[in-house]
């Protein structure tokens, strides 16, 4: 993974990260974890060429219904981040689409993906 010097990439991911990270927290419960996770379990990054928005975990303690949940809530912050740069950029953000993963050990999982074409299209 190369690092971001775009300042949008950097300001919308982090966006996105806090407020993928404050949902997960408040999903603790459902998670099934007394564990506040944080940065160190997340990460968002870029893929210009394919005008895509990454979000995985590397937290894979959860079983297959909370990864759901957890990813559901992600791919809507996600989403909703994308249009909402792509509402103030206009052309200039070139990115349409997220997507996000589960990475462990040797493999990862792609969990939810789509284009991010209106606010009530983006996941709850």
């Amino acid at each position: 993974m190369i690092p971001s010097t775009d300042s949008a990439e950097i300001r919308v991911a982090d966006g996105a990260a806090r407020k993928i990270i404050a949902g997960t927290n408040r999903m603790r419960q459902t998670l099934g974890t007394d564990r506040v996770l944080g940065n160190t379990q997340l990460k968002v990054g870029f893929d210009p060429d394919n005008s895509v928005m990454y979000v995985w975990s590397d937290y894979v303690q959860w079983n297959e219904k909370q990864v759901d949940s957890w990813a559901s809530m992600a791919a809507g912050e996600a989403c909703r981040a994308v249009l909402s740069e792509r509402e103030s950029a206009g052309s200039a953000w070139p990115y349409s689409r997220y997507a996000v993963a589960e990475i462990g050990g040797s493999h990862y999982m792609m969990i939810r993906w789509g284009t991010a074409t209106t606010q009530a299209d983006c996941p709850a």
